[in-house]
């Protein structure tokens, strides 16, 4: 199970980065969250967090044993952690990352099994899903712009 989202859908709005930061630090600071929303060079908002994965790299490379999996998700034990930060490098997907004024690494823990980023989201783009195939579903859902040029192609091919 992982949290995803069809980053051409959001708005960039954040309040999943507030409510992460607010429920894992009782504080409201995108920086902490352990779900980042960074723009891209075209405007998009992408989303990055923890996938979750079958066979995680950020868990090969962890010298300490820090993280591991267990009962499908990459678990953290902060207390093995030494603050290398191998695994934020390790990562392919960008869903682990350092901060500055902390010693060990941020990723997605899903709350415990209820994530509170999904449920706040106000658009309703972050999903939790149990498989890669109902994520390329969400990340493949057309954008309203998409379906908008469909709709005038299909307008303009009526009129001819």
């Amino acid at each position: 199970m992982f949290i995803c989202g069809n980053s051409y859908i959001c708005t960039g709005c954040r309040v999943c980065e507030a409510m992460c930061s607010f429920r894992h630090f009782s504080v409201i600071n995108p920086s902490l969250a352990r779900i980042q929303i960074k723009r891209d060079n075209l405007g998009a908002d992408k989303i990055f967090t923890c996938r979750q994965c079958n066979k995680p790299a950020c868990v090969e490379e962890c010298p300490e044993g820090a993280l591991y999996q267990e009962e499908g998700y990459v678990k953290f034990d902060r207390e093995l952690c030494a603050g290398c930060f191998v695994c934020v490098e390790a990562c392919p997907y960008n869903g682990i990352w350092s901060h500055p004024n902390l010693d060990y690494p941020l990723k997605c823990d899903l709350c415990g099994g209820s994530p509170l980023c999904v449920e706040t989201c106000p658009v309703d783009v972050l999903k939790l899903v149990n498989t890669e195939e109902e994520a390329e579903k969400i990340w493949n859902q057309p954008t309203p712009g998409q379906v908008l040029v469909k709709v005038y192609q299909k307008v303009d091919e009526g009129s001819k």
